[in-house]
């Protein structure tokens, strides 16, 4: 006798179908599983705070970061840019080589 397997129509029909219902509830769980989620108009408000606090600490570090300020005139003491200090510190320690 020989061993070979022979399908027939309705088992490579079910597989086929069983195969494809697989796929689509994987895909059914991944979408419903993942959709965004309408936050609730309350918790939108306070995220809108957060985001323009969030927003304002961003500025105000920007502007201390990239802004000249004198801090105190007797003791001679300003504010400088990161670029500019980092360039004048690179220029004085080239000059002590």
């Amino acid at each position: 006798m020989s061993n070979s397997k022979s399908s027939s129509p309705d088992n490579l029909l079910l597989s086929f179908f069983g195969g494809l219902i697989v796929i689509l509830l994987f895909v059914a769980v991944i979408y419903f599983g993942y959709l965004p989620q309408k936050s609730d108009p309350i918790d939108f408000n306070i995220e809108q705070e957060r985001i323009l606090k969030a927003n304002d600490s961003m500025a105000e570090g920007n502007s201390k970061l990239n802004n000249y300020k004198v801090l105190d005139a007797d003791k001679k003491i300003y504010q400088i840019p990161i670029e500019s200090a980092s360039f004048k510190a690179l220029q004085k320690y080239r000059s002590e080589l």
